[in-house]
């Protein structure tokens, strides 16, 4: 079986097949992340995958009708059957290199950096540190804490990933979470009651 995985993944990338497929995956989902995240301009990447599985269904079944026709053309099938293997290691030979090209695929997608992967598509960027910004952080020289007051667990992704920007800004900077049930006095100190003071 080993020996029919090496072979078929040599192959995949000694002809177009693998490159073809690839180029063809990070087009439909970079055209998916086009028609769902920039032109309505919704931030879930959630409708790009599902659109995504659309295209293995495509993909996959031209792929592995390959497997098995390329063989009958070039004349390696009979080749191929009178090795002292069984069908059945044959078969998952093939199935395993599909499964190879389609992991190593999905592995240099992960593999992007976030920079390339992360868009603020917001109309006043609400996700975003501008340049001004950057400006002001840049200049500090005394040492900035950021309290988040929030329930564990109940942490947003894109609040943790905008202050998780601002601490890799500057040394200067330094975000704490504070629990709400575990310190529930904590926020009082940095509130102004306007009741009291009329």
């Amino acid at each position: 079986m080993t020996a029919v995985l090496k072979h078929e993944i040599s192959n995949y990338f000694h002809s177009l097949t693998a490159y073809i497929f690839s180029a063809f995956l990070l087009a439909f989902v970079g055209f998916g992340a086009m028609l769902y995240n920039i032109q309505s301009a919704v931030a879930n990447f959630e409708y790009v995958l599902s659109f995504v599985c659309l295209g293995f269904v495509v993909v996959i079944p031209i792929l592995t009708m390959r497997v098995i026709a390329e063989e009958r053309k070039q004349k390696t099938d009979q080749l191929l059957y009178s090795l002292p293997l069984k069908m059945s290691e044959i078969i998952l030979g093939k199935y395993f290199a599909l499964l190879a090209i389609l992991a190593a695929v999905n592995l240099l997608a992960l593999a992007l950096p976030e920079r390339l992967t992360q868009y603020d598509i917001s109309q006043s960027k609400l996700y975003s540190i501008t340049s001004n910004t950057k400006v002001v952080v840049n200049a500090l020289e005394k040492d900035v804490t950021i309290y988040w007051i929030v329930q564990s667990d109940q942490e947003d992704d894109v609040i943790e990933n905008l202050l998780d920007k601002y601490e890799s800004l500057s040394d200067h900077i330094e975000v704490m979470k504070k629990n709400p049930d575990v310190y529930p006095t904590f926020a009082e100190q940095y509130t102004y009651n306007f009741s009291e003071s009329q």
